[in-house]
């Protein structure tokens, strides 16, 4: 008798813990809508606005669209073939922003004045302050 009431109550305990789990995962395949990639309407990343600030690609940006973003409210630049958004950090530089606004939106202006201000060894720095937007297409 005791056995069966122990068999009983652990197939009680089995079925609840079954159902509240199914209650709990709607979706058999656990894609989660609120996710990019779980939302079949989602915008996939090579569609996104790079235009707009704020907004992010993990594409290629050509240098047209790198010189686009050269305002200190939407300032990209691209060092060692990487383009970064700074514009959050600006606000946060220790030194003077205005130098760093000047540079929004160059490449090869940035690197130099990058190097020749930190040295050739500070991009693990760079890209702990700055968001990675993408690769840079140079041509």
């Amino acid at each position: 008798m005791k056995y069966i009431l122990i068999i009983l109550i652990l197939g009680i305990s089995l079925v609840t813990g079954c159902n509240q789990i199914e209650e709990q995962n709607d979706d058999p395949w656990g894609l989660d809508p609120d996710h990019p990639f779980g939302d079949p309407n989602a915008t996939p990343p090579e569609e996104i606005d790079t235009t707009t600030p704020g907004t992010t690609t993990l594409a290629t940006i050509s240098r047209i669209e790198l010189n686009s973003h050269n305002q200190e409210t939407d300032c990209w630049i691209a060092y060692y073939g990487k383009v970064y958004d700074l514009t959050n950090y600006l606000d946060l530089h220790p030194h003077v922003k205005q130098p760093l606004v000047d540079l929004c939106g160059t490449a090869e202006e940035f690197e130099e004045n990058y190097i020749d201000e930190h040295g050739d060894s500070r991009e693990e720095e760079l890209s702990q302050v700055a968001e990675f937007i993408g690769t840079f297409n140079s041509i």
